[in-house]
């Protein structure tokens, strides 16, 4: 989907914000997920491009953010075949890593059950830290999300934010 660097603004008023609230409360998700998901829905390209995109590090950070939300957001139906649409095969361990992380966290969080490939994933050997900065590690190990430290991947993961993942 690409970086977040320009804001948008609409007015409302107080009963629409009200409406837009409880919707995205009953979607699980903030009110500006909610609106920018329904105007701009995901599509299975955009899917498989952030799967691309993750065995680069240079984009690796922004395609993490980017494939939480993107099968975040998906219907049952359609994530259900996003995750089959997504092959780890021939793919390095660390990547392989990442994409399992993700698949885990998401089918978790769906109530879904995970793809066979997901569990055939052996955890990285070492651990994978998003910054090089030693000083920084006892903050990764605190902001990465279960499935991460699983797989020996320190990397925060925050929904929408483009700012995660490491080298």
């Amino acid at each position: 989907m690409g970086a977040k660097t320009s804001q948008l603004q609409i007015r409302v008023s107080p009963a629409q914000k009200a409406l837009l609230r409880e919707a995205a409360e009953r979607a699980g998700v903030s009110i500006s997920a909610y609106v920018l998901d329904s105007a701009l829905p995901t599509r299975p390209d955009d899917v498989l491009s952030a799967v691309d995109r993750i065995a680069d590090r240079r984009t690796r950070p922004e395609a993490l953010a980017d494939l939480m939300r993107s099968l975040s957001t998906l219907a049952e139906a359609d994530l259900t075949e996003a995750l089959g649409s997504i092959d780890p095969s021939g793919r390095v361990p660390l990547v392989k890593n990442c994409l399992a992380a993700v698949v885990e966290h998401v089918c978790r969080e769906r109530g879904l059950a995970e793809p066979a490939w997901v569990s055939e994933v052996e955890p990285l050997e070492r651990p994978h830290f998003a910054w090089e900065l030693r000083s920084l590690r006892p903050y990764l190990m605190r902001a990465s999300l279960p499935s991460f430290k699983r797989r020996r991947l320190y990397v925060p993961v925050p929904y929408g934010d483009a700012s995660v993942g490491g080298r």
